[in-house]
């Protein structure tokens, strides 16, 4: 982001315009090594202006006199700030300028980065402070190098999910300490996309990880070459062995209308379009609409959208008894059906993605079949 280096020449000429009266609320949000900005937009606003300092900020106007006081121009309504370090303080406000005046001054934040995991002193483990779950850093096979600060080695490869919840046992009697293989959910949660390249999971936590898939207690893995949950699929994989309780992975909103998965972070409509959710019961009520693929990029409004079939098939639950395969807490009275989901099929024109939540089958289907469809926010 370009900073403005003429600001302080127009200031004194803005800063002498009425006083701002317009509402400009500031949001953080700390992540590993980074702060987001958020802000609602003021309507007539051409620029916000952001002061970053090192010290609280209580008079905008005198941005550069703090220590590290600097100015940024933004147009949008957020702003991502990297390479940042864990557990220093940062100070930011916002001010919201038309060519002529200044609209609104937001309050002062003071925030820091925080590092999503703790690793133990022996540099064995690591807790993850979003789940509390205890991870081993290495693979099993590997050994933590603690000169080179890295797992060094080859993996264990396990045929089965068996193999890898036999070799648990053992290595908890012998260490004393109650290991268990994890469920694909909890494998989920340090599955990190942002990495941009293989393999897909936070590097200073888990240092040389094997680009490849890591089994799932409950026969749903995780490849994080692939940056992908492989639904019941029984190929050997390698293994990482976790402790804790399984966290709670769905968080349903207090009108009981959405569902926040904590896996992927996604906001999702408990009810299928057309049914309704009924308070009372706490059930989802009524038939649901059903739909050809080419009426689904007309569908959600509001940031609701037809999901992608990456995120459509993270609500699939191959560990359920009986269909519909789907958790029945967190989606209700779900229809044992086809879901359409946004993907085309890529090679045959005529076919989409989809997944069947009766038998839990992933593929291509015919655009003109009728599906239900269930919509997602956020991503």
């Amino acid at each position: 982001m370009k900073t403005r280096t003429h600001f302080l020449f127009t200031l004194p000429l803005i800063w002498a315009c009425a006083a701002p009266a317009a509402d400009l609320t500031l949001k953080a949000t700390p992540a590993d090594n980074q702060i987001t900005l958020t802000w609602a937009d003021v309507p007539g606003t051409t620029t916000y202006s952001l002061c970053s300092a090192q010290q609280p900020i209580t008079d905008i106007s005198q941005c550069t006199a703090y220590p590290g006081g600097r100015w940024q121009n933004l147009t949008g309504l957020s702003h991502t700030i990297p390479d940042l370090v864990n557990t220093r303080w940062y100070y930011f406000r916002l001010m919201a300028q038309s060519p002529s005046k200044i609209l609104a001054i937001s309050n002062p934040v003071k925030t820091t980065p925080k590092a999503p995991f703790v690793v133990s002193r022996d540099d064995q483990e690591v807790k993850d402070l979003k789940t509390g779950l205890i991870w081993r850093r290495c693979a099993e096979g590997m050994t933590y190098d603690s000169e080179k600060k890295t797992c060094l080695g080859e993996h264990t490869v396990f045929e089965t999910t068996e193999a890898a919840r036999q070799y648990a046992f053992d290595e908890s009697a012998r260490t004393l300490t109650v290991w268990r293989v994890p469920t694909g959910y909890e494998l989920q949660t340090i599955l990190y996309g942002k990495m941009g390249a293989a393999p897909y999971i936070n590097p200073r936590a888990f240092p040389g990880t094997p680009a490849t898939r890591f089994l799932g207690a409950t026969e749903d893995d995780v490849d994080f070459k692939a940056n992908a949950r492989l639904l019941l699929d029984r190929s050997p994989g390698a293994l990482r062995l976790v402790r804790g309780d399984t966290p709670a992975r769905f968080v349903v909103s207090t009108d009981g209308q959405t569902v926040e998965d904590r896996a992927t972070g996604l906001n999702w409509q408990r009810c299928a379009v057309g049914q309704r959710y009924d308070r009372g019961q706490k059930t989802c009520r009524g038939s649901h609409e059903t739909y050809t693929f080419y009426q689904v990029p007309g569908l959600g409004t509001g940031g609701w959208r037809v999901p992608t079939i990456g995120e459509l098939k993270t609500i699939l639950d191959p560990a359920q008894p009986v269909a519909p395969y789907i958790n029945p807490q967190a989606f209700p009275a779900t229809p044992s059906t086809v879901f359409w989901s946004s993907s085309p099929y890529v090679g045959y024109s005529g076919y989409a993605w989809s997944v069947d939540f009766y038998d839990g089958y992933v593929g291509g289907g015919f655009r003109g079949i009728s599906g239900a469809v269930r919509l997602v926010r956020g991503g």
